[in-house]
């Protein structure tokens, strides 16, 4: 599961609903990604370096050189392979050297 720095309190609404009854609140939360070094995207997005971005997105599109896919799913597939997530703005790129769409 992907934590995201905004949904701290819908995380524990998830545990708290789970058979299991685990119990987190939004602090344990917080707690806990910060001792995984957990980040959200954004701020592993403000960390990289933008030759590093844009060689993960290029990368991926050298994988399709029909074009067929979408920033979504380009998106998607970095998160798979590389482990890192990148946010929806690094994907303007793939409007920028996609000439096909």
């Amino acid at each position: 599961m992907v934590l995201f720095s905004g949904e701290f309190t819908l995380v524990s609404k998830l545990f708290v609903n789970t058979n299991m009854m685990i119990n987190y609140s939004a602090s344990s939360v917080t707690r806990h990604k910060r001792h995984w070094n957990i980040k959200g995207s954004r701020v592993t997005t403000a960390m990289m370096e933008e030759l590093d971005k844009r060689q993960l997105v290029f990368d991926e599109m050298a994988k399709d050189p029909n074009a067929k896919r979408g920033p979504k799913t380009v998106k998607e597939n970095i998160a798979l392979i590389s482990g890192v997530h990148l946010t929806r703005f690094d994907f303007q790129l793939l409007k920028f050297f996609n000439t096909d769409s």
